[in-house]
């Protein structure tokens, strides 16, 4: 997908995979059964897509001895989030935003700034 085509080929062949219900626990530690969104597979394919487009962009940069990247808004919010919107237009060491898209957040490591689900923010080369 990421040499020949784009997020909406992924989509299509990633959508044939998902299913529409799927349990969840319920505060009270029971389980339910709740819908999957719709956009579920668009949310995903987007999100997979642009996470190793990222982690590309970031390794050009430094092969090609830039070092910094510029993160962006790449596609569109209405209202983005307060945290999303201050990355917008920021400059980040090409070297730290492989380390925050290779990071697994968990108890003790928080959610990388960048990678996040349906952000809408990539980055590029400067």
């Amino acid at each position: 997908a990421l040499r020949y085509y784009d997020d909406l080929w992924l989509e299509e062949r990633d959508e044939e995979l998902q299913i529409d219900f799927e349990p969840r626990r319920t505060r009270s530690g029971g389980t339910t059964t709740a819908k999957v969104p719709e956009m579920a597979s668009r949310m995903l394919a987007e999100h997979d897509f642009n996470h190793y487009y990222m982690l590309g962009v970031a390794r050009r940069a430094i092969e090609e001895g830039r070092q910094v990247v510029e993160v962006y808004r790449a596609r569109l919010s209405l209202a983005p989030r307060h945290a999303s919107a201050e990355l917008e237009g920021r400059r980040i060491p090409a070297g730290e935003v492989i380390s925050m898209l290779r990071s697994r957040p968990g108890p003790d490591v928080p959610m990388p700034l960048l990678g996040r689900q349906n952000s809408g923010l990539s980055v590029r080369l400067v």
